[in-house]
């Protein structure tokens, strides 16, 4: 959604069509017409981390598959920006403003519930010495 690259995003669609694969058709939330039927944010709504007492998230900015901010289960600032905004102006719906009201709602409903002792977030960066 948000920390996209075009050339990424263009090698996944290619990869979606050629293979027909369900799981990026998945991962890419174009599994279904509207954001909140799709599987992933499906997922978002069901239990299940709450059941953890320690949890650790691990990530990357050089990671090219998962943006950063999902990784890390947290509210991008472009997202956030947009959002107080919109409440600002109180601008009508559209296909983006829904489908950033749903992301922010697939963050918030993954850590609402959680009743850990500890939440790490972790960022990882790989450090690979030119030869």
């Amino acid at each position: 959604m948000y920390n996209s690259n075009k050339l990424f995003d263009a090698g996944m669609w290619l990869l979606k069509k050629w293979r027909n694969s369900r799981c990026l058709t998945q991962l890419s939330m174009s599994d279904q017409r509207l954001y909140e039927e799709t599987c992933l944010y499906r997922l978002a709504t069901l239990p299940g981390l709450e059941w953890f007492s320690n949890v650790m998230l691990v990530c990357s900015v050089q990671d090219q598959y998962a943006p950063f901010d999902s990784t890390r289960i947290q509210i991008c600032k472009q997202a956030l920006y947009e959002h107080k905004a919109e409440t600002t102006a109180q601008s009508a719906a559209t296909d983006n403003n829904n489908r950033r009201n749903q992301y922010i709602a697939m963050a918030q409903n993954l850590l609402s519930n959680l009743n850990t002792k500890l939440l790490y977030r972790l960022d990882v960066n790989f450090h690979i010495k030119d030869k």
